[in-house]
């Protein structure tokens, strides 16, 4: 049985609509020792497609098959009363009348090809729409657990499979009852009463069920069974099993609890996702971080927090708790903001009122250095409330990194320094981040940075221990990451995992609609070359070992965000305000490491990467 892996349907247009040519043209060729004759078609309302025609020279015929449907949302139908053509013919031919302009290829059109010795032969030029064969099983979430999905299509005329990985005792055929499925654009499925719903697009796998997938066609079939699977588990060192979780565009009519401009970074706390809000922060739209399904009835208490402050940048540290940051300002031109630094903790939960753990006044500098601004993007190493822990952020105004040292939920000290060397360029932008790697100072506490600067792709570094930073080489294959001086490294995480110790850096597109995506690389050895040579997956590209397909990645709403409609008929909340984050998270038994990344108005994509393999 071979497994096979589909990805979205957006993903595979991408590549089906390339390499397009002018439709009202005439070309003479030689190609395939001048006899070759080569018709397409084109849509008059989109000429950017082509059609290629059957060319059947015995009867005279060429013949052009379309999408029954054009679109894969809604029933739209091609106009075939508005067509175009584009000929290559052998050498000195010509088609009389001419293929120029628009046609009626609803009705047929008829053209003769006249040859260089004087042979005629007259085609009819039709049309016919033709019902899709795609049996694809693209997509099954659980929805009410944690566990696994593996899709093995049917090959070979057997069976497929849905396998649901059995990592847990606790896991019972009740779990199964509700999971999200996505099957191939216009295809149903046909399975037992009671197992499938198709106005909600769930299915009910408690009773391991077999089922169906059939073709728009009608003809085209696909079987699945459903069975549990216990996996087999990677060696250290190792990473296996990776697939998509989630991924969601935001729109004006289903904005997932986002606020414009408003969510700038996220946290994981238990089995929530918490997006932070600037301009609201009693409204912190939570979300279920397997699904992403938005709860309104979850909120996080911020009892005790003023109401003129504002919290753009979130967090939580290693032991799960949420930490939040207040910005910081000495001067009234940012609207909502704080006097002072503070650090707020969520020590007992969401649902219970933080606990401010530190507060210090910004106009009395630190460590004797003064400070403009900062807080707009945080990130802590170990656990605030207990031992060391370090946060680290960022004063962009003032070109600072700053590692705040705490012991025991005290604050104790700070490290605020320019430690860059001569490649990096001596500007931050406010949404840069610093991301502590350790919780001691040996002699000082290392980081890794980026600037978020406009041009040259921006800084992306490794502040070590002593010494100066080290860039990281971001030369990496195209399909990982954009080679473009747009494009730069905004959000970026680490974490350790199985022994390697693991990057993830959200790149964003700084032009146009500001699409994102995001790539995780192995740091083990922390060298310039590691970021570029050493790629776990990118959410685009996929495996950098090729070894697999995972599902989800591509040119598809969970391969990356835009501000371009993944569905032309809504409108997006609006375009990406140029920050951008990204977690690493493991789960509660420590098999399961998911990365997600935020895009303000944008939308989040979310992956799951494991231990099993698979």
């Amino acid at each position: 049985m071979k497994i096979k892996y589909f990805l979205g349907s957006l993903f595979a247009a991408a590549f089906a609509f390339t390499g397009c040519e002018d439709p009202d043209s005439l070309v003479n060729s030689e190609s395939i020792a001048g006899k070759q004759l080569i018709v397409k078609a084109y849509y008059a309302a989109d000429d950017s497609k082509d059609i290629p025609g059957e060319v059947d020279m015995e009867n005279g015929v060429i013949r052009f098959k379309v999408p029954y449907y054009i679109s894969d949302v809604a029933p739209v139908q091609a106009d075939l009363t508005k067509m175009k053509l584009r000929a290559t013919v052998p050498l000195y031919s010509v088609f009389e009348p001419s293929l120029v302009g628009v046609h009626n290829l609803a009705e047929g059109y008829q053209s003769t090809l006249i040859y260089r010795d004087g042979k005629r032969i007259t085609f009819r030029f039709e049309v016919e729409r033709v019902k899709s064969n795609a049996t694809a099983l693209n997509k099954l979430q659980l929805t009410k657990t944690q566990a696994t999905v593996k899709i093995i299509a049917p090959a070979n005329g057997e069976t497929g499979k849905v396998q649901i990985l059995k990592t847990t005792d606790a896991l019972k055929n009740s779990d199964l009852d509700d999971a999200i499925i996505e099957i191939a654009p216009w295809a149903t499925i046909d399975a037992a009463e009671g197992i499938y719903n198709s106005e909600t697009k769930r299915i009910n796998l408690s009773t391991l069920p077999e089922f169906t997938i059939v073709a728009q066609n009608g003809v085209d079939k696909a079987v699945y069974q459903t069975e549990f699977t216990s996996p087999e588990m990677v060696g250290p060192g190792e990473i296996g099993y990776i697939s998509n979780m989630f991924g969601f565009q935001v729109y004006e009519d289903d904005t997932h609890g986002f606020t414009k401009d408003a969510n700038r970074s996220l946290a994981v706390v238990g089995n929530y996702l918490i997006l932070s809000n600037a301009n609201d922060f009693t409204n912190m739209p939570v979300l279920d971080r397997y699904t992403g399904k938005y709860l309104p009835d979850v909120k996080v208490n911020c009892d005790g927090i003023p109401s003129t402050f504002c919290i753009e940048a979130i967090t939580m540290d290693e032991a799960g708790h949420l930490v939040a940051m207040p910005f910081a300002a000495v001067k009234d031109s940012w609207g909502k903001y704080s006097e002072d630094i503070i650090v707020y903790v969520w020590k007992n939960g969401i649902d219970k009122a933080p606990e401010c753990i530190m507060q210090h006044k910004l106009t009395n500098g630190l460590n004797g250095q003064t400070l403009n601004a900062l807080g707009s993007a945080i990130s802590v190493r170990g656990d605030i409330t207990k031992g060391d822990a370090v946060l680290g952020t960022i004063a962009p105004f003032d070109l600072r990194y700053i590692m705040f040292h705490f012991q025991d939920g005290v604050y104790k000290d700070a490290q605020v320094e320019w430690r860059c060397s001569g490649d990096v360029v001596a500007g931050v932008y406010r949404m840069a981040q610093a991301t502590p790697v350790s919780t001691k100072a040996s002699p000082k506490y290392d980081y890794i940075a980026n600037n978020a600067w406009y041009g040259g792709r921006g800084n992306f570094f490794y502040v070590p221990t002593d010494g100066q930073s080290m860039s990281f080489d971001q030369s990496l294959p195209t399909q990982h990451f954009w080679d473009n001086p747009t494009a730069i490294v905004v959000g970026h995480d680490y974490i350790e995992f199985n022994g390697l110790q693991l990057m993830a850096a959200a790149q964003l597109l700084w032009a146009g609609d500001s699409p994102a995506r995001f790539v995780v690389s192995d740091v083990t050895d922390m060298n310039s070359q590691a970021f570029k040579n050493k790629i776990i997956f990118s959410s685009v590209g996929g495996r950098g070992d090729q070894s697999s397909v995972i599902p989800g990645t591509g040119w598809s709403v969970t391969g990356y965000t835009a501000g371009a409609p993944f569905d032309p008929s809504r409108k997006v909340l609006g375009l990406n305000n140029l920050y951008l984050d990204i977690q690493f998270a493991k789960s509660a038994d420590g098999k399961s490491l998911h990365v997600y990344m935020l895009s303000p108005n944008n939308g989040i994509i979310a992956y799951e990467m494991t231990l099993y393999k698979l």
